[in-house]
């Protein structure tokens, strides 16, 4: 039995997420744990890799903020060298776009002042509305970015690999 192509997208932020995505177009997420558990994070990292031929994954490089504080800055290093280092032990091919990269096509700056909201209505355009409850708390409909951003990435995986 072939395993089905998919990729894998990686926003390594705090509240973070990785997506993974299948050519049959099944979207899957998993949110970073809030304690940063990296043996569940492993897991589960190698059970999408055990049970779909992945292609390549996207890990966002993306630069502290001027606003952060080190402690901040620091942990989000840390979780960015952490999935770096799943993906070079489960030989996985990565490349890592910066977030112009990714958005580039995708994202429409005139769509919002918010920078969170524009990338969701990229998500809405390309997917059908039932993408919506798992890309929002179901109170106050609060956007979850790290899952928006990661599926985004994930596209972007996708259509590198295809231009490669």
């Amino acid at each position: 039995m072939s395993k089905i192509k998919a990729y894998i997208g990686i926003d390594p932020g705090k509240s973070g997420a990785a997506c993974l995505l299948a050519e049959n177009g099944r979207y899957i997420f998993y949110d970073w744990p809030p304690k940063g558990d990296l043996f569940a994070v492993l897991k589960k990292i190698r059970q999408w890799n055990d049970y779909y031929d992945i292609q390549l994954a996207a890990l966002e490089l993306v630069n502290c903020g001027a606003v952060q504080g080190r402690k901040s800055a620091f942990a989000f290093g840390n979780n960015f060298g952490h999935w770096e280092m799943i993906l070079i032990a489960l030989e996985i091919p990565h490349i890592k776009p910066r977030p112009a990269e990714w958005q580039k096509g995708l994202v429409i700056r005139t769509d919002s002042k918010d920078p969170k909201t524009r990338a969701y209505m990229a998500v809405m355009r390309m997917y059908t509305t039932s993408i919506d409850q798992k890309l929002t708390k179901p109170k106050g409909k609060k956007i979850l970015d790290g899952r928006v951003d990661a599926l985004l990435i994930a596209n972007h995986a996708k259509r590198w690999k295809e231009g490669s």
